[in-house]
């Protein structure tokens, strides 16, 4: 229970930091890369140096994201990480909304939930196999994002003038 609530205040912690550094103008820089480099390459940024630096501070949390996950199962192997894992977190941030941290979060909370909410359902229905139901409920998350990419493409919570998405 201890590593629980260990891993909470970590996570806890670098949500601040990073929503913090997204809001500073080192943040706004950011933004304004994503929108346009060369644009702001042209008001005078270092667009590479500050691509390099996001991506190291990306990398460095990722890493001990990977040592801490290491430390709580108490091994690593290959089959731990699969294409299934990287798409729940795309969809995730895709339906809350890229660019905004708090829908990242939520989407990522409905994507989970919606995957623990079906786990058990496989049991009611007799005569669907349980890779049949697994195959249907990555379906059912398919249509959920194009529903999401197609309606609101910005995502539930994320913003159209930030993102630059036309609604």
């Amino acid at each position: 229970m201890s590593t629980l609530f260990v891993f909470g205040a970590l996570a806890l912690l670098f949500y601040g930091v990073f929503h913090r550094l997204s809001a500073s103008p080192y943040g706004r820089v950011l933004r304004a890369i994503r929108a346009d480099d060369l644009v702001t390459e042209t008001v005078g940024k270092r667009v590479f140096r500050y691509k390099v630096a996001a991506f190291v501070y990306g990398a460095a949390v990722a890493g001990l994201a990977g040592a801490l996950l290491v430390f709580y199962n108490g091994a690593d192997a290959v089959g731990f990480f699969t294409i299934d894992v990287t798409v729940v977190l795309w969809v995730g941030m895709l339906i809350g909304g890229a660019g905004n941290d708090r829908g990242v979060v939520g989407g990522l909370a409905i994507i989970m939930g919606f995957q623990l909410a079906t786990r058990f359902f496989n049991d009611a229905i007799p005569f669907v196999t349980q890779d049949r139901f697994a195959s249907v409920r990555l379906m059912l998350v398919g249509l959920l994002l194009m529903l999401i990419v197609r309606y609101r493409p910005e995502g539930i919570w994320g913003d159209a003038d930030r993102l630059g998405v036309e609604s």
